[in-house]
């Protein structure tokens, strides 16, 4: 490497100081492509440099108004604008040419009042006692700690939510169990049956009916009838038309007896064992001919 130094940019005051760099031959001290040389090998080309004070220049820092704070509460910056220019004159010029003077500062640090914050308070206690539910929490603006303030001095996109989805511990399933149906209530005709129905847990243990689903609560009774009746009523003939002509009215009666045997042979039975079949037709209308003819 070759290094060739040049003099300060300027005569007074700071200024660049720069040098020509090249690469070269070993030995020879021919000039060699720059590719040639390591690139990290290389020297910096210019650096700063400061000369003697530079005076009678006329030049000063000018500064203006401090701008409000950067912020209305809380902590924040003021600004103003620090320019170098001719005494004389009052022509802006380069800060370059006031270098050697102090330059006063263009920032300075601002508090103001307390900002308002989000005050949360405690999450309510779930909406379902098991599974899923909702949460729910006050959240209030605050200046300090007692002065709430309306939610618009608090800043909203940082509110936290009021409301959550919330899980507590599993819920247990319930069932509607049922007996056996019992036998039908009566030997014969329309009778019943019943049963016990109640709800249990998982664990099929007995627990209050309001645990369980009331619409799908089944049925605790329900009709029968019994194939094994022994009885049966027989009726006897129509009587003869109550009128010789026009409208009248028949009867006939009935009796009860055991299926198979039949009328006669003591096969009568007591008219209660058929009671609960029913009961035949012991009466009709019959017509004879017209009372005018």
């Amino acid at each position: 490497m070759r290094v060739t130094g040049r003099q300060c940019s300027r005569t007074c005051g700071r200024g660049i100081q720069e040098r020509l760099v090249q690469c070269v031959e070993e030995g020879t001290g021919s000039l060699a492509p720059q590719s040639a040389c390591p690139p990290y090998q290389q020297p910096k080309t210019h650096r700063p440099c400061m000369m003697q004070k530079c005076f009678g220049t006329g030049t000063q820092w000018r500064s203006g108004k401090w701008s409000p704070c950067s912020v209305t509460c809380g902590r924040g910056t003021r600004s103003r604008r620090v320019q170098c220019v001719k005494m004389d004159s009052g022509k802006p010029l380069p800060d370059e040419d006031c270098s050697l003077l102090d330059k006063p500062p263009h920032l300075h640090r601002c508090r103001m009042l307390t900002c308002p914050r989000w005050r949360v308070y405690k999450w309510s206690p779930c909406s379902a006692t098991c599974g899923h539910g909702i949460r729910s929490r006050k959240v209030v603006c605050l200046l300090g700690r007692h002065d709430v303030r309306p939610d618009g001095d608090c800043d909203l996109v940082t509110k936290p939510v009021t409301t959550s989805k919330c899980v507590d511990h599993h819920c247990p399933r319930y069932r509607w169990a049922t007996s056996d149906w019992s036998l039908c209530d009566k030997h014969c005709g329309e009778q019943r049956q019943v049963r016990e129905t109640y709800c249990i847990d998982e664990n099929e243990q007995r627990v209050e009916p309001a645990r369980c689903d009331a619409s799908a609560k089944p049925a605790a009774v329900r009709k029968c009838l019994s194939e094994l009746c022994p009885y049966m009523w027989v009726p006897g003939p129509w009587s003869t038309c109550s009128k010789t002509c026009g409208e009248g009215e028949q009867f006939r009666s009935f009796h009860c007896v055991l299926k198979g045997a039949g009328l006669g042979m003591g096969s009568e039975a007591v008219v209660e064992m058929c009671s609960a079949l029913p009961e035949p037709v012991t009466r009709r209308r019959c017509y004879k001919s017209s009372c005018d003819a």
